[in-house]
């Protein structure tokens, strides 16, 4: 009768440039832990790694599977009581060919002695920015970019495109991790680098049983371009709140601003080759992260050799943009699907903290609680909880942005009218009293009506009867299955009253938390004890 293997490895992949040797020792400082010395390791021992990715992927993956044995090997002369800590690159990016390829052999990983002592998979990404800076250093695979040769125009133009090839490898490495994951028949955690160490130390050392895992939405992008709020000290808030959870000892928590790449500066209609500040973490040193040698911190990962973009034509401008706008592009499309990814990990629940903190709800957040509903409503993920964390300010925004969209969208009306509302909603929303009779319900209609027309031009005036006939408004388009006795004022006015949006995503089993702005607090303070294992 055969024993069961203890499963004591992790592996740990994820593509080039996150210094993956620095994070493995931080790990093992943290834990019990043991580091497995790498495939690559052993490869670098007889030649150049750079000179092995030159040579044909036929002949890279038979070295690949001859050191991959020796390494299993070595495994047996470790603690049989520790964690082994497998640092795997299942992706390569060949050098001759640039293409992203897997040298690993499947058939060899799958063979029982390693495959029953797999405990789960963690996929380790990073922000592509600085990926890039990292792989810029000397005698790395981007340092060409330094050339003399290369002028500045050309090294901007390069440089995008090797951003593309690094969010298209981390992509493959993901993709690849989930289906090694799924062969060995294990769990699979994408992690960004810039999570406490202390949270993946836990995630490694304490029992699935014993844990509870959730994801964290939050507003990130709107806020970031909001024009009419000015909230500093949103961040500390947020930031004080994540530490609250984060720090409870059964706690797991995913943080979707840790990968922030969204970050390219925009005038007017055009990309600048520049990036903005980055969203504030909470944790300033006891991260995965590997820090930014100071001479790549300089470095402009989008304009390395500092083409003088101001200075250029309009075409190299226009040109420049579209280039830059291919690449927002791209990272859109993996927001999406990694806050998705990092949603399924959350297998106990969604938490969207403030999401209606400027009055605007955001889709990615909508998104993201609809999946997490979706998941426990079709998938029969009973475990799910939805816990929507509302401050009551922010619900009267809101309602104040409810009112003067619907009527600035079906209102014909010139740029100076237009203008004029949106001084007066921005003058709404930071009005107190005003935002807390729209909290309340409290309104008063008709004076509202008449501080509204007063903006309007003297033709312009609410229509009281019941005619619907079209005229100012196209009630008929407007209305849809709402009661068409409605008249046009009384159907804007209910549109400033209607249900929060995620209401109709929760259930009695959720938490739906609204409360005074100066009571958030307690909020931080209780909520780790209501998601804390029972």
């Amino acid at each position: 009768m055969s024993v069961m293997a203890e499963k004591d490895i992790i592996i740990l992949t994820g593509q080039s440039g996150l210094k993956k040797d620095n994070i493995l020792e931080k790990i093992k400082n943290k834990a019990d832990a043991e580091i497995v010395p790498s495939v690559e390791y052993n490869m670098k021992k007889e030649e150049d790694f750079k000179d092995i990715l030159l040579q044909p992927p036929k002949i890279i993956s038979q070295k690949w599977s001859t050191k991959f044995k020796e390494v299993k090997s070595e495994l047996e002369s470790l603690s049989t009581n520790s964690i082994k800590l497998f640092p795997l690159h299942i992706t390569y990016f060949h050098q001759k060919k640039s293409e992203i390829f897997s040298p690993i052999d499947i058939k060899e990983i799958l063979k029982p002695e390693f495959k029953d002592r797999v405990k789960m998979i963690v996929n380790l990404i990073d922000d592509s920015y600085d990926i890039y800076r990292r792989l810029m250093g000397k005698e790395q695979m981007y340092s060409y970019i330094f050339d003399e040769e290369i002028s500045p125009l050309e090294a901007l133009y390069q440089s995008i495109y090797n951003l593309l090839s690094i969010l298209k490898w981390r992509e493959v490495e993901k993709s690849y991790s989930r289906m090694l994951a799924d062969l060995l028949e294990v769990p699979l955690y994408i992690v960004a680098v810039k999570h406490p160490t202390f949270m993946i130390t836990r995630l490694f050392t304490t029992s699935p049983d014993n844990l509870k895992f959730f994801y964290l939405s939050h507003p990130i992008t709107h806020l970031r371009e909001e024009t009419f709020l000015r909230l500093p000290d949103f961040y500390t808030e947020l930031n004080m709140f994540i530490k609250k959870l984060i720090e409870k000892e059964n706690i797991i928590l995913f943080l979707p601003d840790t990968i922030d790449e969204k970050r390219v500066k925009k005038q007017g209609e055009m990309y600048v080759p520049e990036l903005i500040d980055g969203w504030p973490l909470p944790y300033d040193e006891d991260w995965l992260f590997t820090p930014l040698s100071r001479s790549s911190k300089r470095w402009n990962p989008l304009n390395p050799l500092n083409f003088d973009y101001y200075s250029s034509d309009k075409n190299i401008k226009s040109s420049i943009s579209a280039a830059l706008e291919i690449l927002i592009q791209n990272i859109n499309k993996q927001i999406k699907h990694r806050d998705f990814d990092l949603v399924e990990q959350g297998k106990n629940g969604i938490i969207a903290y403030r999401c209606l903190i400027d009055g605007k709800v955001p889709r990615g957040t909508i998104a993201e609680v609809d999946y997490s509903h979706t998941l426990r409503e079709k998938y029969d993920e009973y475990g799910r909880r939805n816990y929507i964390i509302h401050c009551r300010e922010d619900i009267g925004r809101y309602r104040i942005r409810c009112l003067f969209n619907t009527l600035m969208n079906k209102v014909e009306i010139d740029v100076k009218t237009k203008k004029k509302l949106e001084d007066m909603l921005a003058s709404w929303l930071l009005d107190g009293n005003i935002i807390n009779d729209f909290v309340n319900g409290s309104i008063d209609s008709e004076n509202i009506k008449k501080e509204i027309e007063k903006m309007l031009p003297s033709e312009y005036k609410f229509k009281e009867n019941e005619s619907y006939k079209r005229g100012i408004f196209d009630v008929e388009s407007m209305s849809g299955i709402r009661n068409k006795k409605k008249s046009e004022w009384q159907f804007i006015a209910s549109c400033s009253i209607e249900s929060d949006p995620f209401l109709s995503l929760t259930s009695p089993d959720d938490y739906y938390i609204t409360v005074e702005k100066e009571e958030l607090s307690k909020v931080m303070q209780n909520l780790p004890q209501e998601i804390s294992v029972k």
